[in-house]
C-alpha cells in the first residue's frame, strides 16, 4: 500500500529558497512557527487555500498581524464562489488582516531582518515571518522509476489498485475516481484518506470492495461564522437546479444544488447547519423530492429529518 501522503507545493517565486520561510504541513513545522512567533508579530502567508486560511484565523485570534497573498480573486477558490469570497474577505479585514487577492508574489528577499515580498504589479510588502501555504502535492518523487503510473498523483481504480498487480495507493498520494463523474483527481483531505485506506485495506485482504469516489468538502469557522462547502457547490454546466440566497446584514449565504431529486451540492456561510448531515444526504443519494424548497428554507431542521427518514428506511429494508 502506497500511503506516503503529500508534501508542500512551492510557488515559482524568485529568491524563495534564499530566505528563511516556513511551511505549515507537519507538527515539526508548527513547532518551528511557534518558536519564531515568540519574538515576532507580523506574518505574511502565501496562499488563501484551506491551510492558509486556517493558519490566518489562528494567528489573528492570537493577536498577530497577518498579511494574506493569494493569486486567485478570492479566498478558498476551490470551495467557495464569488459571493462568499467577498464576505470572507470582509470578515478577515474586519479582524485586522491585510488581504491581497488577485496578487501574485514573484520575488522575495531579506532586508534588515525583515522579509520583503514583491508582487507582479510591482508593489512590495514586508513581514517578520513568511509562511508558504500555497497547497500540497502528492509525494511521488521516489516512485518515478518504480513503474507505477503517475499523473498528478498515483493513478488508481475503484478498488484503489495501481497499474501494478498487488500494489495499491490511498490518501493524498492517490489520484482516484470522484463521486459524481468517476473522473480521477486529487482530494487531499482527511475523510477522503480514511475512506480510501479502508477500501484499499479491504481489497488487499481479499474482500472485493468498490470505492464510491471522493466528494469535495470543506468546513471552516470564520470567527463564529460557519462556512460550509460540500459536493458540486459550484457545478459545471449541466442539468442542475440551483437555489441561492444571500443577505448583507448579517452576512449570510446559502446555496443548494440539485440534479433531479438528489442533492449534489451545498454551500453556506453564517447559516447554522450540520455539515455532516448534508454530506450524508449527498453521499447516500437521498431522494429529496418535494422537500427541495423546504430544505432550502430550513436547512438544519429539514436535513436532519431527511437523514432520519433515510436511516429508518434502511432499518425497514434490513428487517
Amino acid at each position: 500500500l502506497l500511503a506516503c501522503g503529500s508534501e508542500p507545493a512551492r510557488a515559482p517565486i524568485r529568491g524563495l529558497d534564499e530566505v528563511d520561510f516556513l511551511d505549515c504541513h507537519t507538527l515539526t513545522d508548527c513547532r518551528k512557527l511557534l518558536h519564531k512567533l515568540e519574538a515576532k508579530k507580523e506574518v505574511a502567508i502565501l496562499g488563501a487555500g484551506l491551510i492558509g486560511v486556517e493558519l490566518a484565523l489562528g494567528l489573528l485570534e492570537n493577536h498577530y498581524q497577518v498579511k494574506i497573498i493569494e493569486k486567485e480573486e478570492r479566498a478558498l477558490p476551490i470551495y467557495f464562489d464569488k459571493e462568499v469570497g467577498v464576505y470572507v474577505e470582509d470578515i478577515f479585514c474586519n479582524e485586522g488582516a491585510q488581504i491581497y487577492l488577485g496578487k501574485e508574489a514573484t520575488e522575495v528577499r531579506r532586508d534588515s531582518g525583515r522579509i520583503e515580498i514583491g508582487l507582479a504589479d510591482g508593489s512590495w510588502l514586508d513581514a517578520d515571518i513568511l509562511i508558504n501555504a500555497v497547497g500540497v502535492q502528492p509525494n511521488t518523487a521516489f516512485l518515478k522509476s518504480a513503474g507505477v503510473t503517475i499523473n498528478r498523483g498515483v493513478l488508481v481504480d475503484s478498488r484503489m489498485r495501481t497499474n501494478i498487480n498487488q500494489i495499491y495507493a490511498a490518501g493524498d498520494v492517490a489520484e482516484a475516481p470522484d463521486f459524481f463523474f468517476g473522473e480521477t483527481g486529487l482530494n487531499a483531505i482527511l475523510p477522503t484518506a480514511l475512506e480510501q485506506g479502508n477500501i484499499a485495506g479491504a481489497n488487499m485482504a481479499g474482500e472485493e470492495t468498490d470505492y464510491e469516489g471522493w466528494i469535495p468538502s470543506n468546513v471552516c469557522d470564520f470567527f463564529g461564522k460557519l462556512g460550509v462547502s460540500i459536493g458540486l457547490a459550484m457545478p459545471r454546466n449541466g442539468d442542475f437546479q440551483v437555489l441561492k440566497e444571500k443577505y448583507e446584514k448579517p452576512k449570510q449565504f446559502k446555496k443548494l444544488v440539485y440534479q433531479g431529486d438528489k442533492l449534489v451540492g451545498a454551500m453556506f456561510l453564517g447559516v447554522p447547519v450540520d455539515a455532516g448531515v448534508f454530506y450524508y444526504l449527498i453521499k447516500n443519494r437521498v431522494d429529496i423530492g418535494i422537500s427541495k424548497e423546504l430544505l432550502f428554507e430550513k436547512p438544519r431542521e429539514v436535513s436532519l429529518g431527511l437523514m432520519l427518514e433515510a436511516e429508518k428506511s434502511k432499518v425497514t429494508v434490513g428487517v
